[in-house]
Protein backbone atom coordinates (compact mmCIF):
# COMPACT_ATOMS: atom_id res chain seq x y z
CA UNK A 1 0.00 0.00 0.00
CA UNK A 2 1.28 3.15 -1.08
CA UNK A 3 1.91 6.45 1.36
CA UNK A 4 -0.99 8.37 -0.69
CA UNK A 5 -3.73 5.23 -0.68
CA UNK A 6 -2.51 4.65 3.41
CA UNK A 7 -3.24 8.23 4.30
CA UNK A 8 -6.16 8.51 2.52
CA UNK A 9 -7.44 4.74 4.34
CA UNK A 10 -6.83 6.61 7.17
CA UNK A 11 -8.55 10.09 6.38
CA UNK A 12 -11.39 7.66 5.30
CA UNK A 13 -11.75 6.27 8.99
CA UNK A 14 -10.94 8.30 10.66
CA UNK A 15 -13.22 11.12 9.22
CA UNK A 16 -16.38 8.33 9.48
CA UNK A 17 -15.31 8.04 13.38
CA UNK A 18 -15.72 11.44 13.99
CA UNK A 19 -18.75 12.56 11.42
CA UNK A 20 -20.74 9.11 12.25
CA UNK A 21 -21.64 10.18 15.84
CA UNK A 22 -25.19 11.16 16.51
CA UNK A 23 -25.36 14.44 16.63
CA UNK A 24 -27.99 17.97 15.79
CA UNK A 25 -26.79 17.53 12.41
CA UNK A 26 -27.13 14.47 11.76
CA UNK A 27 -30.74 14.33 13.52
CA UNK A 28 -31.80 16.85 11.44
CA UNK A 29 -30.45 15.20 8.21
CA UNK A 30 -32.28 12.34 9.14
CA UNK A 31 -35.69 13.70 10.01
CA UNK A 32 -35.32 15.98 6.53
CA UNK A 33 -34.65 12.27 4.76
CA UNK A 34 -37.50 10.59 6.17
CA UNK A 35 -40.00 13.55 5.18
CA UNK A 36 -38.16 13.72 1.93
CA UNK A 37 -37.91 17.55 2.14
CA UNK A 38 -35.16 19.38 0.33
CA UNK A 39 -33.11 15.99 1.15
CA UNK A 40 -30.49 17.37 -2.12
CA UNK A 41 -29.28 20.59 -1.48
CA UNK A 42 -29.13 19.84 2.91
CA UNK A 43 -27.00 16.97 1.94
CA UNK A 44 -24.49 19.07 -0.12
CA UNK A 45 -25.00 21.62 1.82
CA UNK A 46 -23.31 19.13 4.89
CA UNK A 47 -20.60 17.58 2.19
CA UNK A 48 -19.43 21.33 0.96
CA UNK A 49 -19.31 22.78 4.56
CA UNK A 50 -17.48 19.94 5.95
CA UNK A 51 -15.34 19.22 2.78
CA UNK A 52 -14.30 23.35 3.42
CA UNK A 53 -13.58 22.61 6.96
CA UNK A 54 -11.37 19.70 6.18
CA UNK A 55 -9.40 21.68 4.09
CA UNK A 56 -9.04 24.42 6.33
CA UNK A 57 -7.71 21.86 8.67
CA UNK A 58 -5.46 20.11 6.58
CA UNK A 59 -3.84 22.88 5.27
CA UNK A 60 -2.95 23.79 8.70
CA UNK A 61 -4.39 27.35 8.63
CA UNK A 62 -7.30 25.70 11.39
CA UNK A 63 -4.78 26.45 14.24
CA UNK A 64 -5.96 30.24 13.94
CA UNK A 65 -8.99 29.35 15.42
CA UNK A 66 -7.03 27.83 18.36
CA UNK A 67 -5.29 31.20 19.07
CA UNK A 68 -8.65 33.06 20.04
CA UNK A 69 -10.61 31.40 23.30
CA UNK A 70 -13.18 34.06 23.15
CA UNK A 71 -14.00 33.25 19.60
CA UNK A 72 -14.55 29.57 20.75
CA UNK A 73 -16.53 30.78 23.78
CA UNK A 74 -19.03 32.82 21.80
CA UNK A 75 -19.47 30.00 19.12
CA UNK A 76 -20.40 27.80 21.58
CA UNK A 77 -22.66 30.37 23.18
CA UNK A 78 -24.41 30.60 20.11
CA UNK A 79 -24.44 27.33 19.30
CA UNK A 80 -25.82 25.94 22.89
CA UNK A 81 -28.86 28.69 22.09
CA UNK A 82 -29.73 27.35 18.11
CA UNK A 83 -29.50 23.52 19.40
CA UNK A 84 -31.59 24.19 22.82
CA UNK A 85 -33.80 26.33 20.73
CA UNK A 86 -34.31 22.97 18.02
CA UNK A 87 -34.71 20.74 21.03
CA UNK A 88 -37.19 22.73 22.64
CA UNK A 89 -39.58 22.27 19.17
CA UNK A 90 -38.83 19.12 18.93
CA UNK A 91 -40.24 18.13 22.39
CA UNK A 92 -42.86 20.28 21.75
CA UNK A 93 -43.28 18.33 18.45
CA UNK A 94 -43.27 14.98 20.73
CA UNK A 95 -45.98 16.00 23.25
CA UNK A 96 -48.43 18.44 21.46
CA UNK A 97 -48.00 16.66 17.82
CA UNK A 98 -50.75 13.50 16.39
CA UNK A 99 -47.53 12.06 15.25
CA UNK A 100 -48.72 11.63 11.55
CA UNK A 101 -46.32 13.08 8.43
CA UNK A 102 -48.37 16.24 8.09
CA UNK A 103 -47.80 17.16 11.84
CA UNK A 104 -44.47 15.94 11.37
CA UNK A 105 -43.72 18.18 8.13
CA UNK A 106 -45.15 21.32 9.77
CA UNK A 107 -41.94 22.81 10.87
CA UNK A 108 -39.90 22.18 8.01
CA UNK A 109 -38.60 24.60 5.55
CA UNK A 110 -40.64 26.23 3.60
CA UNK A 111 -38.38 26.59 0.27
CA UNK A 112 -34.73 25.20 -0.83
CA UNK A 113 -33.07 28.44 0.53
CA UNK A 114 -34.58 28.09 3.87
CA UNK A 115 -33.34 24.51 3.58
CA UNK A 116 -29.84 25.57 3.09
CA UNK A 117 -29.88 28.39 5.29
CA UNK A 118 -31.27 25.86 8.40
CA UNK A 119 -28.38 23.44 7.34
CA UNK A 120 -25.64 25.58 7.32
CA UNK A 121 -26.75 26.48 11.12
CA UNK A 122 -26.39 22.77 11.36
CA UNK A 123 -23.23 22.90 9.97
CA UNK A 124 -21.70 26.11 11.30
CA UNK A 125 -23.34 27.12 15.07
CA UNK A 126 -21.90 23.44 16.65
CA UNK A 127 -18.22 24.46 18.23
CA UNK A 128 -17.49 20.73 17.95
CA UNK A 129 -17.63 20.77 14.22
CA UNK A 130 -14.56 22.82 14.00
CA UNK A 131 -12.92 21.31 17.19
CA UNK A 132 -13.41 17.77 14.64
CA UNK A 133 -12.97 18.87 11.34
CA UNK A 134 -10.45 21.72 11.86
CA UNK A 135 -8.33 21.05 14.70
CA UNK A 136 -8.42 17.38 15.53
CA UNK A 137 -7.98 16.27 11.57
CA UNK A 138 -5.64 18.68 11.01
CA UNK A 139 -3.82 17.62 14.23
CA UNK A 140 -3.76 13.83 13.00
CA UNK A 141 -2.80 14.94 9.28
CA UNK A 142 0.37 16.67 10.37
CA UNK A 143 1.65 13.47 11.10
CA UNK A 144 1.91 12.76 7.40
CA UNK A 145 4.39 14.52 4.77
CA UNK A 146 2.96 18.33 3.84
CA UNK A 147 2.57 16.46 0.06
CA UNK A 148 0.65 13.19 1.49
CA UNK A 149 -1.90 15.24 3.46
CA UNK A 150 -4.09 16.47 0.79
CA UNK A 151 -5.11 12.66 0.45
CA UNK A 152 -5.77 11.90 3.92
CA UNK A 153 -8.18 15.03 3.93
CA UNK A 154 -9.48 13.86 0.71
CA UNK A 155 -10.04 10.52 3.02
CA UNK A 156 -12.19 12.08 5.31
CA UNK A 157 -14.28 14.50 2.94
CA UNK A 158 -15.01 11.28 1.45
CA UNK A 159 -16.27 9.75 4.64
CA UNK A 160 -18.60 12.86 4.45
CA UNK A 161 -19.93 12.05 1.35
CA UNK A 162 -20.76 8.70 1.92
CA UNK A 163 -22.01 9.48 5.45
CA UNK A 164 -24.32 12.08 4.22
CA UNK A 165 -25.52 10.34 1.09
CA UNK A 166 -26.57 7.50 3.11
CA UNK A 167 -28.70 9.55 5.68
CA UNK A 168 -30.44 11.54 2.49
CA UNK A 169 -31.50 7.69 1.03
CA UNK A 170 -32.37 6.30 5.12
CA UNK A 171 -35.64 7.74 4.65
CA UNK A 172 -36.69 5.69 1.65
CA UNK A 173 -36.33 2.83 3.71
CA UNK A 174 -37.44 4.00 7.24
CA UNK A 175 -40.35 5.72 5.57
CA UNK A 176 -43.03 2.97 6.56
CA UNK A 177 -41.68 3.10 10.04
CA UNK A 178 -42.83 6.21 10.26
CA UNK A 179 -46.29 6.29 8.52
CA UNK A 180 -47.36 5.17 12.44
CA UNK A 181 -47.89 8.27 14.63
CA UNK A 182 -45.83 6.68 17.48
CA UNK A 183 -42.54 6.49 15.55
CA UNK A 184 -42.46 10.00 14.99
CA UNK A 185 -43.36 10.71 19.19
CA UNK A 186 -40.41 8.71 19.92
CA UNK A 187 -38.84 10.02 16.94
CA UNK A 188 -38.90 13.75 18.52
CA UNK A 189 -38.11 12.68 22.10
CA UNK A 190 -35.25 10.98 21.01
CA UNK A 191 -34.37 14.36 19.02
CA UNK A 192 -34.62 16.66 22.16
CA UNK A 193 -32.72 14.46 24.65
CA UNK A 194 -29.95 14.56 22.28
CA UNK A 195 -30.34 18.35 21.68
CA UNK A 196 -30.62 18.71 25.44
CA UNK A 197 -27.51 16.85 25.89
CA UNK A 198 -25.60 18.69 23.12
CA UNK A 199 -26.70 21.60 24.91
CA UNK A 200 -25.64 20.74 28.57
CA UNK A 201 -22.08 19.53 26.97
CA UNK A 202 -21.47 22.58 25.12
CA UNK A 203 -22.23 25.02 27.97
CA UNK A 204 -20.27 22.68 30.31
CA UNK A 205 -17.28 22.92 28.61
CA UNK A 206 -17.34 26.98 29.31
CA UNK A 207 -18.37 27.18 32.90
Amino acid sequence: MTAAVHAFVSGLGTGAGLIVAIGAQNAHVLRLSILRSFVIPTVAVCIVVDAVLISIGVSGTGAILLVFPSLRTWMSLIGAAYIFWYGIRAFHRAITADGSLVAASESLPKTAGGAVVVALAFSLLNPHVYLDTVALLGAISAAWPPYIRPWFGSGAATASILWFSALGFAGSYLGPVFAKPVAWKVFDATVALIMFTITGALLHGLF
